[in-house]
């Protein structure tokens, strides 16, 4: 009996990808042109096309005082507990408590546009999209009580980044698209940036789907506010990306969101070493975000 072959997830992403251009480009243009009404159709035919969990419910009192903290989260970060690291499991979130900070690190994807590689800490103006980065640090789709998975937010939001960068830097990106490549990847010829979550991935988007196989791995958000430094970047990307170009301290946080069963785990650690910060569990940030539209999630007070 031969073994069931594993999901090609770089080829879902891309079908994903494709397949909501046109679904995507009319939420653009009726956000730009405030219509209502299309927005709304645009939002049904999702939600019905969807086959996610249940989204769980919490206290009015829990919900409140999770919106009063994101006010202030003008960036996000997606992470997690554990990575790999030369070789090796490392506590990615316990090397962030004992240096005091989210520190910028070396970035292979600059390189497409800049050509030169950028130390920094990606980030983006968007919580679900975030979030999608904190899943590859989990279960990947496989997530539970998830507003639709991170592997189709990550198809839908960059399909038309994708096309836009494209359009705007052909002739860049195939200047420096061997330099990325070789950067990039391993002996292999495999993207190196999913195998700090699973030795298995691939692709970049193996990890959307596929999650972390580190025993015990979970994924963690971080909601910074409007201080740290972010690089200059083309209005093409800047429009899509953002990246931090100063250390994220933990005075910079407006919160961090872990899963529920992680909560109490993650203050007490956080208590333990002097820092006062409020922790949420990720479900409630996907039931609040199930109450709003798409066009809300990725582009209200984010500039067109």
């Amino acid at each position: 009996m031969s073994k069931a072959r594993s999901p090609d997830y770089e080829r879902m992403f891309w079908r994903l990808a494709v397949r909501y251009i046109p679904h995507h480009s009319l939420l653009f243009f009726a956000v730009k042109r405030s219509n209502k009404r299309l927005i709304a159709r645009l939002d049904k035919q999702t939600r019905k096309s969807w086959r996610y969990t249940s989204i769980k419910s919490f206290p009015p009192e829990l919900i409140a005082s999770y919106e009063k903290a994101t006010e202030n989260a003008d960036f996000w970060h997606g992470t997690g507990r554990f990575q790999y690291s030369q070789g090796k499991i490392v506590d990615a979130f316990q090397n962030v408590i004992d240096s005091g900070a989210l520190k910028p690190k070396g970035d292979v994807y600059s390189i497409i546009v800049s050509g030169k590689e950028m130390q920094s800490v990606s980030a983006t103006r968007l919580r679900i999209i975030a979030r999608s980065y904190a899943d590859t640090h989990g279960l990947g789709i496989q997530e539970q009580n998830r507003y639709g998975s991170s592997l189709w937010w990550a198809a839908y939001y960059y399909n038309l980044c994708h096309v836009e960068i494209v359009a705007r830097h052909g002739l860049t990106l195939a200047k420096n698209w061997s330099t990325f490549n070789q950067m990039s990847t391993d002996s292999n010829g495999e993207r190196t940036w999913g195998k700090k979550v699973h030795t298995k991935a691939k692709s970049v988007w193996d990890v959307f789907g596929l999650g972390s196989d580190i025993t015990g791995n979970y994924p963690i958000l971080f909601g910074v506010k409007e201080g740290p430094a972010t690089a200059e970047l083309p209005k093409s990307m800047k429009k899509w990306e953002v990246r931090i170009i100063a250390p994220i301290t933990f005075s910079d946080l407006s919160h961090i969101e872990v899963p529920e069963t992680k909560v109490d785990e993650v203050r007490e650690l956080l208590l333990k070493h002097g820092y006062d910060v409020k922790v949420f569990p990720i479900e409630v940030g996907e039931f609040v975000a199930s109450r709003k539209s798409l066009a809300d999630l990725l582009y209200k007070n984010k500039d067109l």
